[in-house]
């Protein structure tokens, strides 16, 4: 059977068979042997995993994994342990790779079914076929139940070898042990049927057969041995080899029982020290060894060692009941181990986290645990020397996972701050991201802040106490570093604990957590960063106006004398533009000239410039205005974005030269590069998208005009700086789309009711006019704010024209012969005079200031910004801006007029939004 399987596995699966295979067939048949010489002929980088008896947890399986897979030369799996177990396995075995899980069985359950999360990595794989060139075969002695998670895979069975191959087997080991007399050639094929043809109980009962005759050994079990040309049982082959093994070990001389006993107690595989230090128990532990071995019972593999698991099943159960051998053989375990913890010892190895665990476990047992702790501290401290001023994470997965295990092992139990290596232990624990390691890390960094001034320690407590327990807990971190830390260092961390609430969406809770900030804190030079934070929430929840009252008055206090507080002005000021609050902008202008002479102003005030035509739709005298400080990034992208407002995307290509890559500027690149290709038929600069697609995790081919948009529009609520916080109105110059665009930071997606399918960028809109429709018997006018419906055409020869127009709920009356007018109303606008206008502003600036003397609640920002903007139009006797401001002030405009009488407002409000 292993030369037909080896076959089939070289010949038809690795090349072309499913992704997923299982091999199963009873223990011992020669299963493992097989799939270790198939691994040993493929050329691909091969891994064996041996899942131990009892299994282990998803976790150990993927690390492992992984791990053996770097090793080989494959680091895929183990560069994105981020990912989902079966996105990861995926990845792994999207290159040419043998990943072979051997003992498979033992992560099976009662009724053959493996844990859910395994089903779900297997059936991940499965359904890959044919694009996985990897392969995954599963090794073990049960064959799983049929079940969805199995669709795909390939089950084959593993049957014990042949009569005459066992019955040859026989002979060889009989010969090669010089006792080929024990059983005579006619009796040998009897013998392989009574053990049911299986490889390893062939070779127990050859190993006894040195010592028992064959007679001895079937009166052992005389009924199976009646029965043995039916078919055996793989219980009953089980129970033959553990009672052939019992036998043998009774005939074993006292060194190599002993060896055996003392060799039991070790629960992984042993190097050639564990032997040797049983020399002084034993008389000739070589000669030990090798009796061991030439009855089957100790094998090598590589450099290490291990126990037939039956003859160590069985030294065990003798030992536990001489609990004096047992301690001794303990001892001795600890000793082998202990060595890698030698004080005098200038290893700089970190890795010794199974060593440390088996220490540990063997002291502990031989009564010796005060010897425990004195390594334990050894060990700690040669971990500190190397990680308490260096805590970062090891970027590779096969460094993190022993890490981990390490600091897990020295740590644990200890009551210590040991801030260093708790602070990494945290980071390990949150880079694994395993169900519940947040919160272990939360309590990591919670001992390490205990007595520590580490400003490290307290910023990564205070976010996790943020994300975990809520705005209590971080207040009550806050409260604790002002106690315990300088004043310029707590800023930081109240700034993480605010932000980490806020992303959590409890904005209100980070809001109340900066409002009581000590005034010792404020005034520390750093403080502009809680400011700035601030407003961010502000305008996160409708308050603009407030925001920028916030942010205007800490720049005034603060100045540009001190590093980072231009963002106030900068922030302010985008805040401003998007809600066109024109005063407001005015007024951050003057606060910044009260600087002048301090380098900065100038490039501040040009943005205020800027943004100020910018809300009049100038985008040609912005650009214009912007290309003045070409070295200040913020006014390059504001030139860049004027440019494509006014189909000039080549204009904007040469304003991006040698500007860095933000985020906000690879969107805008996005753009430029698709305004190209899609107005000019030119993709030069198509590797500006391929940066994007980076930046965003997703491949070029996904960054469509569509996807952009959209990703303005959802990023827009973010707290770091995003593209709709830069270019908060895309106009249909840009967009191609009908109507123009606005996003605040606070609200509703704007894109509701939106053909967003239809954006073409740098393709602008052009009202179609008058078309045809034949089939609806419709002539469809296109308006901006909406469509009108004319009813009836005649075509005529040569040409068309229209005539019996009928209109329904328009502002247009009968025309032509026999027409009719329905269901109108009509709102006539003459032409205004300055006087009007004039009038107009005056009274929209005093309903603008009564209003915001409302509560904040009761206040629509946007609208206010409106009306402000209309104030201006009408100031500068822009009659059709005006009327347009007014239209998207709307109805809680023309409410707010009516209550507080202003009338001739009111009336203006009313005639642009069509009432």
């Amino acid at each position: 059977m292993s030369s037909e399987t080896l076959s089939w596995l070289t010949g038809t699966w690795l090349p072309k068979g499913p992704p997923v295979t299982v091999i199963a067939g009873f223990s011992g048949v020669g299963k493992t042997a097989t799939v270790a010489q198939f691994a040993g002929m493929v050329t691909c980088p091969t891994i064996v995993e041996t899942v131990p008896a009892g299994g282990y947890d998803l976790d150990e399986l993927v690390f492992n994994v992984a791990g053996a897979l770097e090793e080989a030369g494959r680091p895929e799996m183990a560069d994105h342990l981020g990912e989902r177990y079966p996105q990861a396995f995926v990845r792994a075995l999207s290159q040419p790779v043998l990943i072979v899980l051997d003992d498979f069985q033992e992560l099976l359950d009662a009724a053959g079914h493996p844990p859910g999360s395994m089903q779900t990595i297997i059936s991940a794989i499965s359904s890959r076929i044919p694009s996985l060139s990897g392969r995954l075969l599963l090794v073990g002695n049960r064959i799983p139940e049929e079940e969805p998670w199995l669709e795909g895979t390939r089950i084959r069975r593993f049957n014990p070898p042949p009569a005459h191959e066992a019955s040859s087997l026989l002979g060889r080991l009989l010969a090669d042990r010089g006792i080929d007399r024990e059983v005579s050639p006619h009796l040998r094929q009897d013998v392989a049927n009574w053990l049911g043809c299986n490889p390893r109980a062939i070779h127990a009962l050859v190993a006894c057969l040195m010592h028992d005759s064959l007679d001895q050994l079937i009166r052992l079990d005389s009924d199976s041995w009646e029965t043995r040309d039916e078919t055996i049982s793989a219980e009953l082959v089980r129970q033959l080899e553990a009672m052939f093994i019992s036998r043998t070990v009774r005939h074993l001389t006292d060194d190599a029982r002993t060896l055996l006993d003392a060799l039991s107690i070790h629960r992984r595989p042993f190097t050639k020290d564990a032997i040797e230090r049983v020399r002084s128990q034993v008389q000739d532990v070589n000669a030990a060894r090798r009796e061991l071995s030439s009855f089957f019972i100790l094998e090598r593999q590589g450099s290490r060692h291990s126990l037939n698991r039956v003859s160590r099943e069985i030294a065990r159960s003798g030992l536990s009941l001489d609990a004096r051998k047992l301690q001794r053989f303990h001892s001795l375990a600890g000793d082998h181990y202990k060595r890698h913890f030698n004080v005098r010892q200038n290893d700089t190895r970190s890795d010794y986290s199974a060593e440390f665990i088996e220490a540990r476990h063997h002291l502990v047992n031989s009564d010796r645990e005060s010897e425990f702790h004195d390594i334990a501290q050894q060990f700690r401290s040669r971990l500190q020397v190397m990680y308490n001023n260096h805590g970062s994470v090891p970027g590779d997965a096969t460094a993190q996972r022993r890490l981990l295990a390490t600091l897990w092992a020295v740590l644990d139990g200890t009551q210590g701050p040991h801030a260093g290596l708790r602070l990494l232990f945290a980071k390990l624990l949150l880079a694994r991201s395993a169900s519940g390691d947040d919160l272990l890390a939360y309590r990591q960094v919670t001992k390490a802040s205990r007595g520590s001034k580490r400003n490290d320690v307290w910023i990564l407590r205070a976010k996790l106490a943020a994300q975990l327990d809520g705005s209590t807990a971080a207040r009550a971190v806050v409260d604790q570093a002002e106690g315990a830390l300088p004043a310029g260092m707590v800023v930081q961390i109240i700034q993480v604990a605010a932000k980490s609430l806020a992303e959590k969406g409890a904005l209100r809770e980070a809001l109340r957590l900066l409002d009581g900030v000590s005034q010792e804190v404020l005034e520390q030079r750093g403080s502009w960063v809680i400011h700035q934070l601030q407003a961010t929430l502000l305008s996160h929840l409708g308050r603009d106006v407030e925001a920028i009252d916030t942010l205007v008055a800490a720049f005034k206090r603060l100045g540009l004398t001190v590093g980072g507080t231009s963002r106030l002005v900068e922030e302010g000021a985008m805040i401003a533009a998007a809600s066109r609050n024109h005063k407001a902008l005015r007024r951050i202008q003057l606060a910044i000239l009260e600087n002048d002479g301090i380098g900065g102003t100038e490039e501040l005030s040009t943005l205020c410039e800027t943004l100020m035509l910018k809300i009049k739709g100038n985008f040609s005298a912005a650009a214009e205005v912007a290309a003045s400080h070409s070295h200040y990034v913020t006014l390059r992208a504001q030139q860049a974005f004027c440019h494509l407002c006014e189909n000039e995307p080549e204009k904007a290509v040469e304003a991006f030269e040698g500007t860095n890559s933000r985020h906000f500027l690879g969107w805008l690149k996005a753009v430029t590069a698709l305004s190209m290709i899609n107005a000019r038929n030119n993709n030069r600069y198509a590797d500006w998208i391929d940066g994007y697609a980076r930046e965003e995790g997703v491949t070029p081919a996904e960054v469509t005009d569509q996807y952009l948009l959209e990703r303005w529009d959802a990023t827009a609520r973010t707290l770091g700086p995003s593209p709709a916080f830069y270019y908060p109105e895309l106009p249909a110059s840009l967009t191609g789309l009908p109507v123009d665009l606005r996003r605040l930071q606070h609200g509703d997606s704007c894109l509701i009711g939106v053909a967003v399918e239809k954006v073409r960028f740098g393709v602008p809109y052009r009202k179609p006019g008058i078309k045809a429709g034949r089939e609806s018997n419709t002539v469809r006018i296109y308006r901006p704010n909406g469509d009108i419906y004319i009813a009836g055409y005649v075509q005529r020869e040569g040409d068309q024209s229209v005539s019996n127009y009928n209109f329904s709920g328009s502002q247009i009356g009968a025309v032509g012969d026999q027409a009719s007018a329905s269901n109108n109303t009509f709102q006539q606008f003459s032409a205004t005079s300055g006087s009007d206008l004039a009038s107009l502003a005056s009274e929209l600036g005093k309903l603008s200031s009564a209003l915001r003397q409302r509560p904040a609640e009761e206040r629509d920002e946007a609208a206010l910004a409106e009306i402000d903007a209309a104030a201006v139009a009408a100031a500068e006797g822009d009659e059709a801006k005006t009327r347009g401001h007014l239209a998207r002030a709307g109805q809680w405009a023309l409410t707010a007029a009516t209550a507080v009488g202003a009338g001739v407002a009111a009336a203006w409000i009313e005639g642009a939004i069509g009432l």
